[in-house]
């Protein structure tokens, strides 16, 4: 009796054990996808979905990332998470394949394309700054 009673513990604790990391995986999930809605924009992020148990929720948040992306490097990165995630659609291939065949047809060297980059990017920060935006001219009219 003694010995059908310390399986069934054993059972017991074996299968809360088994289950407890899948709870805990798919809050992880949770989080994930919280952080990829509501961002910044972190690499670190789509890697670990990356290492998730498959979630029906992960390709919907990814497309709905990809097309509320601000740039062409956060749409890359997330495109390419698409593809390693095993999405079919070739628009995301695409994309991808649009700006490599750039990259490679492009004989400006890269140090010069990082500082041209770079300025482009300080340019549209100082333009964002100078422009209202249509709430202020909202209230203003």
């Amino acid at each position: 009796m003694r010995l059908l009673t310390s399986i069934k513990r054993a059972t017991g604790l074996a299968l809360v054990a088994i289950c407890l990391p899948v709870g805990r995986a798919q809050d992880s999930v949770s989080e994930l996808l919280a952080r990829l809605a509501n961002g910044p924009f972190n690499k670190s992020t789509l890697y670990s979905l990356e290492g998730q148990p498959p979630d029906p929720r992960t390709m919907p948040a990814l497309e709905s990332a990809f097309d509320h992306s601000k740039t062409t490097e956060e749409k890359q990165w997330i495109a390419a998470t698409l593809l390693r995630l095993g999405e079919g659609s070739r628009a995301y291939f695409d994309y991808l394949a649009g700006h490599a065949k750039e990259a490679i047809e492009d004989s400006t060297p890269f140090f010069v394309r990082r500082r041209l980059r770079t300025a482009r990017r300080s340019l549209l920060s100082m333009t964002a700054l100078a422009t209202p935006s249509k709430a202020s001219l909202t209230l203003a009219s």
